[in-house]
C-alpha cells in the first residue's frame, strides 16, 4: 500500500472512530433518557394531580370554615405545604394568601368558588423533570468531553505515526548522503515496505552503485594509465635503443660493406615497422576504451569474405613458412552482421598472436568456420607450445603478457583485448581454450544481420 494511502486511511480512521462511538453510545444513552423521560413525566404528572387535588379540597374546606382567610389559616397552610415542596397563591376579594416562592416551578391554576365568590388559586410545584434534564444536559457534555479526549488521542497517534513513515526513512537517506560524500560506497539501505519510499530507496541504491562503478572505473582507468605509461616506456626503450645502435653502426662506418650496410637498414625498418603497430595498437585501443571509434556494419557474404582474408593473411604466413589450413562449414544463405576492417583487424591480431607461441618445426594455423543457431563461429587455432591455465583467462585483459620478461617482440600487450573489444562491439562473444605443447584455440561469435537493422549501422 502507498504512503498515501495509508496516510488517508488512518486520517479517515481517526475521524470515523470517534464519530462511531460518539454517535453510538450518544444514541444508547439517550435513547435510555427519553424512556426514563416518558416513565418519569407520568408518574410525575399523576402524582402532582393527586397532590394538587389534596391541597384544592385542602383550601375548599378551609374557605369554606374561614372564607376571608384569616392569618391562623394562613398559617396552617403554611405548616401544612413546609412538607412538600409545594407553594400556594389564593386571591379573593376577602384576601391574599402567598407561601414562600421556588425558582424552578411549573404552576398549576384552579378556581373554585364558594358563596357566589370566585378564588383564583394557584399551585406552584417544584419540577423533578427540570433536574432530570440537567443529569442528562450534564452527561451530553460528558459525552463529547470524552468524543474530543479520542479525537485528540487518535490524532497523536495519526501524527507519530507520518512522522515515524517519514522522518525515518529521511534521516536514513541522509546518513546515506553523508555515507556518499566521505566516498563509501558499500554503505547500504535496507526498506523492506512496497511504497513511494521504497522507489526513493530504489533510487538511491541506484545512484550508489552507479557511483560505486564509476569509482571502480576512475581507478581502473587511473591503473591503466599508469601500466600503459610503464608499458609504453619499456617496450619503447628496447627498440629504440636497437635503431640507435645500428644507426650509429652505419654512421660509424661499422656496416662498411653493401651487404651489411643492407642488414643493418632492413633491422631498423623492422623495429620502426613495429614500433608503429605499437602505436597503432594504442591508438584504436583508446578509441575502443572510451567508445569514441565509429562501426560501419553490413550485410556480409561469410564465404566471400573470408575467402579474401585467407588471400591477404595466407601470402605472410606463407613467407613465414606457417601452413594456414582453412575449413569452411557454414551453409546458412543469411548474411552475418560485420564491420569487416575491424573485424579484419581481429583475425590478424589472433593469428600474429598465435605465430609467436609456434614453437615445433612444421608450423600450423587453423581457421574454421562453423555454423551455429543465431551466427557463426569463428575458430583461429594453432599447434604452438600452448598457454598455462593461470593465464588463459588474462590474455584477453590490456597489457597482459604471457611472456613477463617483456623482451620486445613487437608487442604491446593490447592485441587480443583490441579482438575482444571488437568482438563484443558486434554483439558476439570470444574466449580461449590451449593445452600445453598441443596450441591454444581463439573462438568467437557473430550473429545474424537482423532485418531491422539498417544497411550502415554505427555502433
Amino acid at each position: 500500500m502507498t504512503i498515501r494511502k495509508k496516510i488517508v486511511l488512518i486520517y479517515l480512521i481517526a475521524i470515523i472512530i470517534p464519530a462511531i462511538i460518539f454517535t453510538f453510545t450518544f444514541r444508547i444513552i439517550n435513547d435510555d433518557y427519553k424512556k426514563q423521560f416518558s416513565d418519569f413525566d407520568k408518574r410525575e404528572i399523576n402524582r402532582s394531580e393527586l397532590i394538587n387535588k389534596s391541597i384544592i379540597n385542602l383550601v375548599g374546606v378551609i374557605i369554606k370554615k374561614d372564607y376571608k382567610l384569616s392569618d391562623s389559616s394562613k398559617e396552617y397552610l403554611d405548616e401544612y405545604l413546609m412538607q412538600l415542596p409545594y407553594g400556594l397563591s389564593i386571591e379573593s376579594d376577602f384576601g391574599n394568601y402567598k407561601s414562600k416562592d421556588f425558582n424552578n416551578l411549573r404552576k398549576d391554576e384552579y378556581e373554585i368558588t364558594y358563596m357566589d365568590n370566585n378564588y383564583k388559586i394557584s399551585i406552584s410545584h417544584f419540577n423533578p423533570l427540570v433536574d432530570f434534564q440537567k443529569k442528562r444536559d450534564i452527561n451530553n457534555i460528558k459525552m463529547i468531553a470524552i468524543f474530543i479526549i479520542i479525537y485528540i488521542i487518535l490524532h497523536i497517534l495519526f501524527i507519530k505515526y507520518v512522522l515515524k513513515i517519514i522522518l525515518l526513512p529521511l534521516k536514513d537517506m541522509k546518513q546515506f548522503a553523508i555515507e556518499m560524500k566521505k566516498g563509501n560506497y558499500d554503505y547500504l539501505i535496507d526498506y523492506k515496505k512496497d511504497d513511494e519510499i521504497k522507489e526513493v530507496y530504489d533510487a538511491f541504491e541506484n545512484m550508489r552503485k552507479r557511483l560505486k562503478e564509476s569509482e571502480e572505473i576512475n581507478i581502473k582507468y587511473t591503473e591503466n594509465r599508469k601500466k600503459l605509461i610503464a608499458n609504453i616506456g619499456h617496450d619503447l626503450k628496447t627498440p629504440i635503443a636497437a635503431i640507435s645502435g645500428y644507426v650509429d653502426g652505419i654512421v660509424d662506418g661499422v656496416a662498411n660493406t653493401p651487404e651489411k650496410f643492407e642488414k643493418y637498414v632492413k633491422i631498423v625498418r623492422s623495429y620502426v615497422s613495429s614500433m608503429e603497430n605499437l602505436i597503432d595498437d594504442l591508438f584504436l585501443f583508446s578509441k575502443l576504451d572510451i567508445d569514441k571509434i565509429q562501426f560501419d556494419f553490413k550485410n556480409t557474404n561469410l564465404k566471400n569474405y573470408f575467402e579474401d582474408c585467407i588471400e591477404d593473411i595466407g601470402y605472410d604466413l606463407e613467407e613465414k613458412n606457417i601452413e594456414l589450413k582453412y575449413d569452411f562449414n557454414y551453409k546458412n544463405e543469411k548474411g552475418i552482421k560485420i564491420d569487416s576492417e575491424k573485424l579484419k583487424r581481429s583475425i590478424t591480431n589472433i593469428i600474429f598472436n598465435s605465430i609467436k607461441h609456434l614453437n615445433k618445426d612444421k608450423k600450423i594455423i587453423f581457421l574454421i568456420v562453423n555454423e551455429i543457431k543465431d551466427g557463426c563461429e569463428v575458430i583461429i587455432k594453432d599447434n604452438g607450445e600452448g598457454i598455462e591455465k593461470n593465464d588463459i583467462n588474462m590474455i584477453f585483459n590490456e597489457f597482459y603478457k604471457v611472456d613477463e620478461s617483456r623482451n620486445f617482440k613487437g608487442s604491446s600487450g593490447l592485441g587480443l583485448s583490441i579482438v575482444k573489444k571488437i568482438i563484443e562491439a558486434h554483439g558476439g562473444t570470444v574466449k580461449a581454450e590451449s593445452e600445453i605443447n598441443f596450441g591454444t584455440s581463439i573462438i568467437f561469435t557473430l550473429k545474424f544481420w537482423e532485418e531491422k537493422n539498417e544497411e550502415n549501422s554505427n555502433n
